[in-house]
């Protein structure tokens, strides 16, 4: 009688999801030109996408959460944090699907925001996933 092999199956046995690469480029893509108006200061981005305490707990922009998330203050830091956003997000993407990236990263990441926004000074911003 010759042995049985069995193989177990899990998320990273599958091969990933062939949407990964266009997800992974799409998210890259919004997140590049997002920081590019904050940037550029183009449609007021600089002003309109960053979060303080001010704006979201006193003037009610909670959105201001969210769409700081997406937006760096200067090039280098926008660069270095690809490095690792795009092996990451096509991992997650592609072994685990939009539930968990982009859809519960970005709400988590929104609720985290707020509660660092309720530690912080006044008028200091956030910007940024990293602060």
């Amino acid at each position: 009688m010759e042995p049985i092999q069995v193989i177990h199956e899990n998320w990273l046995t599958r091969r990933p999801n062939p949407k990964a690469v266009f997800v992974t480029l799409g998210m890259t893509l919004l997140v590049f030109v997002t920081s590019y108006f904050v940037l550029a200061g183009l449609f007021q981005a600089d002003i309109n996408l960053i979060a303080s305490p001010e704006f979201v707990f006193e003037k009610h922009n909670y959105w201001r959460a969210w769409t700081t998330l997406l937006a760096h203050a200067d090039s280098e830091h926008l660069i270095s944090n690809a490095f690792l956003f795009i092996p990451l997000t096509f991992l997650l993407y592609g072994y685990y699907g939009a539930m968990l990236f982009p859809a519960t990263g970005l709400v988590i990441g929104g609720f985290v925001n707020l509660i660092v926004l309720k530690t912080m000074p006044l008028t200091t911003s956030l910007l940024g996933i990293s602060g």
